[in-house]
């Protein structure tokens, strides 16, 4: 499976736990989402344009749920630094967006993070709703890719600064939250251009990958893949299942 169709399924499997969890009743952990979406990628042999950090036990000091390098079309590398946020399903909201380690505002400890190493800030936001709003997309119409959007801090920032706006509908309609597949298919993050939604981004850009990225990145050429990942919120027969605990931390 490449590392398109795998964000893809990543992303439509996460608009169905948080469905079939809203539901159900059941209490799905924005940690356990995160857990579950990096062991895929980290260990799936043929998506070869993203590279993966699990920053959870640093998330305090980082703002980081995990360091996101993409390699675009020039070969160079981009380093996002994510936070993810799990929306509400019932109210729309993320209900977590304005949280505070301590005094400071987790969007200021990521961005400083992210300041001070050369990466992109960046929020993960993992969705359902059952309103129906256009993906922002020219590669698809199917709203469950709005399981994984990605949008950069600065708009977070905009959206926390008026009242109201930090919710699904508008964080996707105003503040220009996308589907996690647009990193490799729809924007010019992907090309050899000077910027993204007005950020410039030479200042993110690697001409390769630090050495123990690039010693994972080798290993991982004999480890499993994760093609036959089970979309097991679908209800469809499992062909794998993965089990993840419930000590993840962040």
């Amino acid at each position: 499976m490449n590392t398109l169709s795998l964000l893809e399924l990543l992303a439509s499997t996460t608009w169905e736990l948080l469905r079939n969890a809203s539901v159900s009743g059941i209490q799905l952990r924005e940690d356990a989402i995160t857990a579950f979406n990096l062991l895929a990628l980290a260990t799936a042999k043929d998506a070869s344009l993203i590279e993966i950090e699990d920053m959870s036990r640093t998330e305090a000091t980082t703002g980081c749920d995990f360091e996101m390098w993409l390699q675009r079309k020039d070969r160079k590398w981009l380093r996002l630094a994510v936070q993810a946020k799990k929306v509400d399903p019932k109210s729309g909201n993320y209900k977590q967006i304005r949280h505070k380690v301590g005094q400071a505002l987790q969007i200021d400890i990521l961005e400083d993070y992210a300041s001070a190493n050369n990466a992109l800030a960046s929020y993960c936001l993992y969705n359902y709703s059952s309103s129906a709003i256009s993906t922002r997309c020219v590669g698809t119409t199917d709203q469950s890719q709005l399981g994984c959007t990605i949008v950069n801090s600065r708009q977070v920032r905009t959206a926390l600064s008026r009242r109201g706006d930090s919710n699904f509908t508008n964080m996707h309609t105003k503040f220009g939250a996308v589907p996690w597949r647009c990193l490799l298919t729809c924007f010019s993050i992907r090309l050899p251009s000077a910027s993204y939604d007005g950020i410039e981004l030479s200042r993110f850009l690697y001409d390769k990958l630090p050495g123990a990225f690039e010693a994972r990145r080798q290993d991982r050429l004999s480890v499993v893949s994760a093609d036959n990942i089970t979309v097991f919120a679908s209800g469809r027969t499992p062909e794998r299942v993965i089990i993840l605990g419930d000590n993840c931390e962040g």
